[in-house]
C-alpha cells in the first residue's frame, strides 16, 4: 500500500490548525492581558523594559527562536505556534480540491500575524543583546505600535478561523474534534468564538446535527463515538 500523507487530508489539517490556534491563545493569554491594559496609555522608556520582561516568553513560544538553523530538519521541535499555524494553513490552501477563498483568507491572516511577531522578536533580540545604538534610539511608541498590531492580528485569526470551520462542519472528524474540545476552546479562544462557530458548524440545530453525525459515524462503524454525541451536544447547549 502506498504511504498516506496525512498532511494532505483537509479534516486533519483543520484539526491541527484549531489545536495550534488554541495553543497560541493559551500561551499568549497572560501577555495579551498585560498588553490590553498597557497599550491604552502612552509609554515612556522606563515602561519598555518591565513590559517586555513580562511578555517575552509568550512571544518566543508563538514566534519561535530569533536565531533559526539554516536547514530545518523534519524533527525540529523549535517552531513557534504561529509558524506551525502558517505551515498548516498553507497546506490547507494547496491540498484542498475546491478553490475556497476563505482558506486563503485564513492563511493571509496567519501570515500577517507571523510578520508582526517576527518584528517583535527582532526588537527583543536587539534589547536582549543590549545594543547601545538600539537603546539610545529606541522609541517606546514604535514598540507599542508593533505589539498593538500583533495583539489585533492574533485576535483577527479567530474571525477567519470561525468562517473556515463553517465549511468543515459537514466533516464528522472536524465536528467531533470541536465538540470534544469545547471547554478548552471556550476557555482559551473565548466563549463568543465557540458559540458563534458552533452555530455556523451546525446551522440546523442540535437535533439535526446529532442525527446527521450518527448516520455518518454509523456508516464508518464508529459506534463508540455515537454514544458520546448526546452528552457532547448537551454540554454545548446548541
Amino acid at each position: 500500500m502506498p504511504h498516506r500523507n496525512y498532511l494532505c487530508d483537509e479534516s486533519i489539517l483543520m484539526q491541527l490548525i484549531l489545536s495550534e490556534y488554541v495553543q497560541t491563545c493559551s500561551v499568549m493569554k497572560p501577555a495579551l492581558r498585560v498588553l490590553k491594559k498597557e497599550l491604552n496609555r502612552e509609554w515612556s522608556l522606563g515602561d519598555f523594559h518591565p513590559i517586555l520582561d513580562k511578555i517575552q516568553n509568550s512571544l518566543y513560544a508563538i514566534g519561535g527562536p530569533c536565531k533559526k538553523p539554516l536547514f530545518v530538519t523534519p524533527w525540529n521541535q523549535k517552531q513557534g505556534h504561529l509558524e506551525k499555524l502558517e505551515d498548516y494553513s498553507y497546506l490547507l490552501v494547496l491540498n484542498t480540491e475546491r478553490n475556497n477563498p476563505t482558506y486563503y483568507s485564513l492563511h493571509e491572516d496567519i501570515h500577517a500575524a507571523r510578520v508582526s511577531v517576527k518584528q517583535c522578536l527582532h526588537l527583543l533580540q536587539l534589547w536582549n543583546c543590549q545594543s547601545s545604538m538600539f537603546l539610545e534610539t529606541i522609541d517606546p511608541s514604535q514598540v507599542q505600535v508593533s505589539l498593538n498590531e500583533l495583539y489585533d492580528r492574533i485576535k483577527k485569526i479567530a474571525q477567519s478561523l470561525s468562517t473556515v470551520l463553517q465549511f468543515s462542519g459537514m466533516n464528522e472528524n472536524v465536528a467531533l474534534y470541536f465538540l470534544r474540545h469545547q471547554k478548552q476552546i471556550s476557555r482559551t479562544i473565548g466563549l463568543r468564538f465557540f458559540r458563534e462557530t458552533l452555530t455556523k458548524i451546525f446551522p440546523n440545530g442540535a437535533a439535526k446535527a446529532e442525527s446527521d453525525l450518527k448516520k455518518r459515524l454509523k456508516k464508518r462503524g464508529f459506534d463508540d463515538m455515537i454514544e458520546q454525541l448526546p452528552s457532547l451536544f448537551k454540554q454545548a447547549k446548541l
